[in-house]
């Protein structure tokens, strides 16, 4: 559950790390440019993968996007008989190659892959591999559209490309290899890709793998989302939307996140991590709203491109489970009001904003994420209208909080983070 950022490389498992697992972890905006001819070209890749022992390498649960080289690059090199031994599993990848100034174009593909899995030697197809369960987004808003590759240049043996969805170009080496011994069953083929740049599959045809979804232009219609629990930290998930009708928000059930009735989360947009994040309840029904319009993006730090959003169409967030409570949903009872609190993270004095619909004696309260509510204040007459208070938090550890200024009329709720 690591965040990986504004790295020359992101996380890299080469030879030596054998039986490895790389698990939950963020990555993003990985990699620099490097100029060719006239060309900037992205380098520096999310996570490159090698394996050369017969222990197996697992990755799985990991978000990878908006890099200046390749989403997940598996590129063995090595010239004895390599084992392969991959296992890559619920991950998801957007926005390959995006954060550089790639001009692209047609005939330009240089690193625009969301995942790339492909051999360097004669001797080494890519072996004893699973990918199953993954989910790649390619937009059209940039240069060269990322794709997917399997198997290329010398082929796999014994690959499983299986529950996988993809968008944008797919490319298998099936007729352009010496070997393809692979299972590819039950993905999801989505196009993505301007006709200019060819055909979306390439090295295969949808007669050669029947057992698939293929459709040759990208949906306009419909919801698709997959929520992936956290084996690691309890109450949390990857959350990845396909929203094909572009409305501004779309309802999710959020039940196998481990999310109940009555549970605080918070929903993090990935693309700014450390900003845009909603915190909100579980309803009775277990279906959370998630907005896809208004979200915000961390630059790139050594790009001169701004991010590359596929809002509304597609995002991917985490959700965390922060507290629990049985009264409304924070959204409901924010409903007409404002509330900021600064700094935060706080440490022993904290500033809160807010705006008062009526007259009366408020209650300050502090509620940590296990449940443990602490009087800041026991009784405050406000006036109606804008208000600021100052609180003494020295006594707080560190922790999430949910702060409450509350009357038998009203309720304010905003999260605060003690950070000492």
């Amino acid at each position: 559950n690591m965040i990986v950022h504004d790295m020359g490389s992101g996380l890299d498992s080469w030879k030596t790390a054998s039986n490895s697992e790389t698990y939950g972890c963020i990555i993003y905006h990985i990699g620099n440019n490097l100029l060719n001819g006239s060309n900037w070209e992205g380098h520096g890749h999310g996570m490159y993968l090698q394996n050369d022992t017969i222990g197996v390498k697992n990755i799985h649960n990991n978000i990878v996007f908006s890099t200046y080289g390749y989403g997940i690059k598996v590129w063995q090199t090595t010239t004895t008989d390599a084992i392969g031994n991959f296992d890559i599993q619920n991950n998801i990848v957007f926005n390959g190659g995006a954060a550089s100034e790639n001009l692209g174009g047609v005939g330009n593909n240089s690193r625009t892959h969301n995942f790339f899995v492909v051999s360097n030697s004669v001797k080494n197809p890519i072996r004893n591999t699973v990918i199953k369960h993954n989910y790649t987004y390619a937009g059209i808003n940039t240069p060269r559209p990322p794709v997917n590759a399997f198997g290329l240049n010398y082929g796999v043996d014994n690959l499983t490309l299986d529950s996988n969805y993809l968008t944008g170009q797919t490319r298998l080496g099936f007729s352009n290899t010496s070997v393809f011994n692979a299972s590819v069953n039950g993905n999801t083929i989505i196009a993505g890709i301007p006709a200019a740049y060819g055909y979306y599959l390439w090295g295969f045809t949808a007669i050669d793998f029947p057992q698939n979804t293929y459709l040759p232009q990208q949906p306009t219609s419909g919801l698709e989302y997959f929520v992936i629990p956290n084996n690691y930290e309890q109450g949390r998930a990857h959350l990845v939307i396909y929203n094909w009708d572009s409305v501004a928000s779309v309802q999710i059930n959020v039940s196998k996140a481990g999310l109940r009735t009555g549970d605080i989360f918070e929903l993090v947009n990935v693309m700014d991590y450390y900003n845009d994040i909603v915190t909100d309840t579980v309803a009775a029904s277990g279906i959370i709203t998630v907005p896809m319009t208004g979200h915000t993006f961390a630059p790139v730090i050594g790009s001169t491109k701004p991010p590359v959003s596929q809002f509304p169409i597609f995002g991917a967030f985490v959700t965390r489970k922060v507290g629990n409570t049985g009264t409304a949903s924070i959204s409901e009872i924010n409903n007409n009001t404002l509330m900021s609190i600064f700094p935060n993270p706080s440490n022993d004095n904290t500033t809160v904003r807010f705006s008062t619909t009526h007259s009366g004696f408020y209650e300050v309260t502090a509620t940590d994420i296990s449940g443990k509510k602490t009087l800041i204040r026991e009784k405050d007459y406000f006036e109606k209208g804008n208000q600021e208070i100052h609180l003494d938090t020295k006594d707080l550890e560190n922790s999430v909080y949910l702060i409450r200024i509350e009357d038998q009329q009203s309720s304010f709720i905003g999260k605060l983070i003690i950070n000492k």
